[in-house]
């Protein structure tokens, strides 16, 4: 999935990748819809990590590339707002919208454990804008 971290990801996307690479398992095991093996069964067999769980691991990945950047315009372009007025309507979903959800408002403070590799945020809460 190349490029798959900058993606802003929706449900109407998840579900198309998770048609195709349903679709493509079944073709690997040469299987059909007529056969009534259900997915979580060809699931099993193939042992193929999700795919979203994969694109959300490489957007996390990503965001911590961002958090890191000092003076870059990826992480000035990720953390701006638009300061005029917005269209009518729901307002379209952004990236870093997702990240905040997985892992909180200060993912862009985060600092490496020292016992372990695993990242976390500084509890700074100066940006509960975002």
């Amino acid at each position: 999935m190349y490029g798959s971290e900058t993606w802003t990801a929706t449900e109407k996307m998840a579900k198309k990748l998770n048609a195709a690479h349903t679709a493509m398992e079944r073709k690997m095991l040469d299987v059909n819809w007529q056969d009534r093996i259900t997915n979580e069964t060809i699931k099993q067999k193939t042992k193929i990590p999700d795919l979203m769980d994969r694109i959300l691991r490489l957007k996390w990945n990503w965001a911590g590339h961002i958090a890191r950047m000092t003076g870059n315009w990826a992480k000035d372009l990720t953390m701006w707002h638009p300061s005029n007025k917005r269209k009518p309507g729901r307002p379209r979903k952004r990236w870093a919208e997702e990240i905040k959800k997985s892992h909180g408002n200060n993912w862009h403070n985060w600092r490496p454990s020292s016992s372990s590799g695993e990242q976390q945020a500084d509890n700074d809460d100066d940006d509960d804008e975002l």
